[in-house]
């Protein structure tokens, strides 16, 4: 992990929002102590980190049935926990 991704602080909490494509108001961060000492809040701390990602449009095909496939009925976390 590289020095700026590293929290900066003994507690943190990690959460995500999406914000939506055509959303043009002020972006807020909501902050939580979640330590026993209390925290002091200073101009130009960076408390936030946005991420910019594209976003893909899809067109979705509704079919009476499935092909086979290497997974068959395999559903999340069945093709094992390691990388072959």
């Amino acid at each position: 992990m590289g020095e700026s991704t590293k929290p900066q602080h003994t507690q943190s909490i990690h959460l995500l929002w999406i914000i939506n494509l055509d959303y043009c108001g002020e972006i807020k961060v909501i902050l939580y102590n979640a330590g026993s000492e209390p925290f002091r809040l200073e101009r130009g701390m960076r408390i936030a980190q946005l991420v910019v990602a594209p976003v893909s449009r899809v067109v979705l095909h509704i079919v009476g049935q499935l092909s086979e496939t290497a997974r068959a009925e395999g559903g999340f976390g069945s093709t094992g926990s390691k990388i072959p």
